[in-house]
């Protein structure tokens, strides 16, 4: 199983030293499974997680694991929810929103892209893998073929929700799930996956051309994927990658 880990992150934005230290810790192969880091650094999250997906669909990866920032995990972390996806094509691991209260997932209100307090799963909901209409993207597991065969590009996306007499923007996790919906792909979200811990601005952030350039030993690589995919969505990626490869 080949899974690509990507970590979006804007260009206002940096890694936190947990994630950073998680990234390095699982990066490599591990039994059946093999991992290989990608960071992402775009002008929005959305728009960097796309060209991620891009890579992976390219490259014919077997998944690909999107990543906040500021999560902590390990490999058991990441051998779960792969573990989980190969039946479920969608799963987000269940991690605490930065109102801490309520876990990033749930179902819809009265309309699709609307996520209401009542339908939120809380941090006491029974473990285990839970089908619901959306979850959070900060520990997202996808089915590679599923995005090739059934979805439609760009997979990420803000989606414009109404309310009656109103309009709103979804976030882009929402938007990526009110997508898998009309292609008829059910997503799931796993409460209690080992390790996994979401610590939003714990420890200050570690700057990528510093940090990165030290243990970042595929950005080569990396930086030749993405120039393959010929496309404008792919330019923050080589950006990113190509001040990093400069700075080593």
């Amino acid at each position: 199983m080949n899974l690509l880990l990507s970590v979006a992150f804007p260009y206002s934005g940096m890694m936190s030293r947990q994630c950073l230290a998680s990234c390095k810790s699982v990066e490599g192969k591990h039994g059946d499974l093999t991992v290989t880091f990608m960071p992402v650094r775009g002008g929005n999250i959305p728009r960097a997680r796309n060209a991620a997906a891009k890579v992976a669909v390219s490259e014919a990866y077997d998944q690909v694991l999107f990543v906040d920032s500021d999560m902590e995990f390990d490999i058991a972390s990441v051998k779960e929810i792969s573990k989980a996806c190969e039946d479920k094509t969608i799963v987000g691991g269940a991690y605490i929103s930065r109102d801490s209260r309520m876990v990033c997932g749930g179902n819809w209100g009265e309309v699709p892209g609307s996520v209401p307090e009542s339908k939120r799963l809380f941090p006491n909901h029974v473990r285990g893998i839970h089908a619901v209409d959306w979850v959070g993207s900060g520990f997202l597991c996808v089915d590679v073929e599923a995005l090739e065969d059934s979805m439609t590009f760009p997979y990420f996306t803000y989606n414009m929700v109404e309310f009656g007499s109103e309009r709103d923007q979804t976030s882009d996790d929402v938007g990526f799930c009110m997508n898998a919906g009309v292609a008829g792909i059910p997503v799931f979200c796993y409460v209690g996956v080992t390790n996994l811990v979401h610590r939003p601005m714990v420890l200050p952030d570690c700057p990528p051309d510093i940090d990165l350039r030290d243990w970042l030993i595929s950005v080569d690589r990396a930086l030749d994927l993405v120039k393959k995919l010929g496309n404008n969505l792919a330019g923050d990626v080589v950006k990113m990658l190509e001040t990093i490869n400069g700075a080593r």
